[in-house]
């Protein structure tokens, strides 16, 4: 959903107070209004065109159009500018200096009221973006991020125990996930462990020899079995419990907004996603020009991280996971 314009629901008064504040330019195609580290001294309402906004590395991250509001962010958050502002078609914009917009608020309640609403969702957005991973569990499905390392192999596939033992593995892992107390696995290629996360200790990491993964009496002593609908019910009930602690209520409005969304619209990914995600290690592997050191695999998030030669990075979500491989093999 996009954020809210400052425009949306002002009386035509309001309308003209802005006006009467701002100064209208023209900007042709392709020029810079501002740029990334540029003192942030003017807010920006777009009466015709279109505006991109570009950040260093990341390209065109989002675009205003008619009736559109931007550059609010850094002047109420900070005092430079965290990205560029490129014409992408000819733009009539109204400018309208800090000062004077600070002022227009503090005599109209009613553009104050919109500005802040409009404030409060390019925030969220912002954590949202910031925090990647967790993004991917609330609404990013198609999310593909990618930072591409090198094509050297200096340790050989095969040379850990994980690999060696990565056929009888398998269906132990998908037992962890799907019927037992496990909900996240950091799988290393190349050791002689697998870490696990459990929601009976949720705020510790546990190292398991792998060859003990594949005894059952071990199984059961460290991974008592649990229903995946009754493990996903407790993990909503966490979620519930952070929601009504008094510290809840002490975050910031924006910080309330991403988690409490998170906390009431989380599920746990589809069995069926999970148990197809494990089968498809091997081919992992296997990825002709990659070596993939290690994989992030569980049930809270949608997102599964890989690690591929000395830097490189992907994360993907589940349900482009398939393509993902299809890309590759």
């Amino acid at each position: 959903m996009a954020p809210q314009s400052v425009f949306d629901g002002l009386t035509g008064e309001a309308l003209e107070k802005i006006r009467s504040r701002a100064r209208e330019r023209q900007f042709p195609a392709g020029t810079r209004v501002f740029s990334e580290g540029d003192s942030a001294d003017h807010i920006y309402f777009v009466q015709s065109g279109r505006i991109s906004i570009v950040a260093a590395g990341s390209g065109e991250i989002r675009s205003f159009g008619r009736g559109d509001c931007f550059g609010e962010m850094a002047v109420f958050f900070s005092d430079r500018r965290t990205a560029s502002a490129v014409v992408a078609e000819d733009a009539a914009l109204l400018c309208v200096t800090t000062h004077d917009f600070l002022d227009l608020m503090g005599d109209d309640p009613a553009i104050a009221h919109k500005v802040n609403q409009l404030l409060a969702e390019r925030e969220r957005e912002l954590i949202l973006r910031e925090k990647l991973i967790a993004a991917t569990g609330i609404d990013a499905k198609s999310l593909r991020v990618a930072v591409k390392g090198d094509a050297a192999t200096d340790d050989a596939a095969g040379s850990g125990a994980v690999d060696r033992m990565l056929p009888e593995l398998l269906p132990r892992l998908e037992a962890l996930l799907l019927e037992r107390c496990a909900f996240q696995l950091f799988i290393s290629f190349n050791s002689a462990d697998v870490i696990v996360r459990s929601v009976l200790t949720p705020f510790s990491d546990e190292a398991h020899p792998v060859e003990k993964l594949l005894d059952e009496a071990y199984l059961d002593r460290h991974f008592p079995p649990i229903a995946y609908e009754r493990k996903a019910g407790l993990i909503r009930d966490i979620y519930a419990t952070l929601r009504q602690h008094d510290l809840f209520t002490e975050l910031p409005p924006s910080l309330q907004g991403v988690f409490g969304e998170h906390y009431r619209e989380w599920r746990p990914l589809p069995q069926a996603v999970v148990a197809r995600t494990i089968s498809r290690l091997p081919a992992l592997r296997e990825l002709p020009n990659f070596h993939l050191r290690n994989c992030t695999i569980g049930i809270v998030t949608d997102a599964i991280h890989m690690q591929f030669n000395c830097d490189g990075t992907h994360t993907v979500s589940a349900g482009e996971f398939e393509r993902f491989l299809g890309e590759r093999l």
